[in-house]
């Protein structure tokens, strides 16, 4: 498949057919025994083979002639490189140009451009995540829920002075996963990386983010993979996708920080 960051879409998933149970699960993994009926919830027969998937921002060509951002679009591709998901933004204009990647916005995963096929609903209020210590108040969070409006997950960022890192629980307060990164943040010059790990240590995604050359200086190009661990349920590979994405916003996209 082409990588970059323009990628065009020239094919959309079609319809998925419901999925039926797939029997007992492991008492360490909460989601998968808070929900009943989850394979049945749209996009979740397209995760449950899938153990690799790649996240491309459109580049807005429009955004790059005039410089000013609009809402940002993403692709998401299975490792054949086949469109799988469809993200879009939803966000206050003045935010956006003001706040920058600390805005508050809401992004919604859907099988294609039709609204009738979400599959995933985010939601980000606007706070500063910067690392000086008064602001540790002020840190990121995000509710992960589904199109029927339940919320399944939330993250919020933990202050680390030198190192990203956030928890991820569940809908009843459990802790899934720690999420932590390196100590490097530069995207110009080093590889990034996320892990998603259970609270027994086991590795259960990661976040990988290459960089991309001249595209950093001519607009929002970001594109990451995500790895996901053995054994996932579609719900819980459906969660830290969901994320990832807390991860971009505050660390692959061009930022309006103090530090």
């Amino acid at each position: 498949m082409s990588t970059d960051g323009d990628h065009v879409v020239d094919r959309q998933p079609q319809s998925i057919a419901k999925n039926e149970d797939h029997g007992a699960v492991r008492d360490r993994n909460a989601l998968q025994t808070t929900h009943d009926g989850q394979v049945q919830q749209p996009g979740f027969q397209i995760l449950e083979k899938l153990n690799k998937l790649e996240v491309v921002q459109r580049l807005d060509t429009l955004e790059v002639c005039l410089g000013w951002t609009r809402n940002n679009r993403y692709c998401i591709y299975n490792e054949e490189g086949e469109q799988i998901f469809y993200v879009y933004e939803a966000s206050v204009c003045f935010n956006r140009a003001v706040t920058g990647a600390l805005r508050a916005l809401a992004l919604k995963m859907s099988l294609s451009t039709d609204d009738q096929d979400d599959v995933l609903n985010l939601h980000r209020p606007g706070a500063c995540s910067s690392r000086c210590c008064w602001a540790c108040c002020n840190l990121q969070h995000m509710d992960i829920g589904l199109p029927s409006g339940k919320v399944i997950a939330t993250m919020d960022e933990v202050w680390n002075f030198c190192m990203p890192e956030y928890r991820m629980m569940d809908d009843t307060g459990q802790l899934l996963y720690t999420v932590k990164g390196g100590l490097c943040h530069c995207r110009c010059c080093c590889q990034l990386q996320f892990l998603f790990v259970s609270p027994d240590g086991e590795e259960a995604g990661r976040i990988t983010r290459s960089c991309l050359g001249c595209k950093e200086l001519i607009g929002a190009a970001n594109r990451f993979t995500l790895e996901f661990g053995d054994d996932l349920s579609p719900l819980q590979k459906l969660t830290i996708l969901g994320g990832s994405f807390l991860v971009d916003l505050n660390y692959f996209e061009k930022q309006n920080k103090c530090w």
